[in-house]
């Protein structure tokens, strides 16, 4: 299917990044958890464009589905302190922010109502690390625990 596709067209261009978060996202796309190969694939896409939010966060998202936090964390937070903010953005910005917002959302916790900010704070809890100092040199108000029934 469409994996044989994208790995033959990676082969005529390893560095390009949206054959590789293709291939990443057909995995997604059957509702399964990526292999260790897709995974690889995306944070070679992020390594190439690291800039790209879209990419950015399905890092983020990943690394949090597989329990690592500490790098989930660390993917997510520049974005957390990013120069413009929504008042400045175009509308075509805000848009693909606001779809990338549902879809972190919808993928794991409801983050609907945090903002960039907030989510390393959420990650942060999650792994059961105590919350750092946020940008207003203010303790960070760390979520509670989620406790398994």
């Amino acid at each position: 299917g469409a994996r044989q596709y994208l790995l033959r067209a990676n082969k005529l261009d390893t560095t390009e990044p949206r054959i590789l978060k293709a291939y990443y996202d057909t995995f997604l796309d059957q509702g399964v958890l990526p292999p260790a190969g897709a995974q690889n694939a995306l944070v070679k896409a992020f390594d190439i464009v690291p800039q790209n939010e879209d990419i950015r966060r399905e890092v983020a998202l990943d690394y949090e589905r597989r329990g690592m936090y500490d790098a989930a964390i660390a993917t997510i937070r520049p974005l957390a302190f990013q120069i413009r903010s929504a008042a400045e953005q175009s509308p075509k910005e805000k848009a693909e922010q606001d779809k990338l917002d549902k879809r972190y959302a919808l993928a794991g916790d409801d983050d609907s109502d945090l903002t960039a900010r907030d989510i390393p704070k959420r990650l942060e809890a999650e792994a059961g690390k105590p919350a750092e100092v946020d940008d207003q040199r203010q303790p960070a108000q760390a979520a509670p625990a989620k406790q398994e029934n």
